[in-house]
């Protein structure tokens, strides 16, 4: 049973162990990138400090330190990695609220412009048949003394003011 188990350990596969630290995508919410490791231009943000001996030595308090330094209790350092890995994380959450806010304003911008085009096309519109019906009326308001009942009507008193003025001069 025991070689079952160990069998079955090392043939399935396990995460692995060591953080990947590959290039961080910050433009996307999933999967959330690996705060554990430098966020994109990050060196840039924060200075790398050169590197001393990587041995640990025994600090007396009697001696002075072997290089010029800062001595930093353990909860000192836990605390600042924790602030680093907060401010990516921030960072992270910031890229993508300014990119979620600029897809905004310009959706914004672009059904804006759309209600502009819309609200100029309507009016155009609005005019055109404005236009068009006021042109009718004109053209109505123009033939009515252009019409056979009008010609009629003038000829018709025309002649019958004529008749009667001959008629009156012509007893006198």
């Amino acid at each position: 049973m025991k070689w079952l188990v160990l069998t079955l350990a090392l043939l399935i596969p396990r995460p692995a162990l060591a953080a990947d630290c590959t290039a961080q995508d910050y433009t996307k919410a999933s999967p959330p990138p690996n705060f554990d490791c430098p966020s994109p231009l990050e060196e840039t943000l924060v200075p790398r400090p050169e590197h001393g001996l990587k041995d640990s030595i025994k600090l007396l308090t009697t001696k002075p330190a072997p290089w010029d330094g800062i001595l930093m209790d353990s909860d000192r350092v836990i605390q600042l990695g924790l602030r680093i890995t907060a401010l990516r994380r921030l960072r992270w959450m910031d890229t993508l609220n300014s990119a979620d806010r600029l897809k905004a304003e310009v959706k914004l911008a672009e059904d804006t412009k759309k209600a502009d085009i819309t609200l100029l096309t309507s009016q155009r519109e609005n005019y055109k048949t404005q236009l068009q019906e006021t042109q009718k009326e004109l053209e109505k308001e123009k033939k009515w003394y252009r019409s056979w009942t009008f010609g009629l009507i003038v000829g018709v008193v025309v002649t019958s003011a004529a008749a009667v003025t001959l008629a009156y001069v012509a007893r006198k």
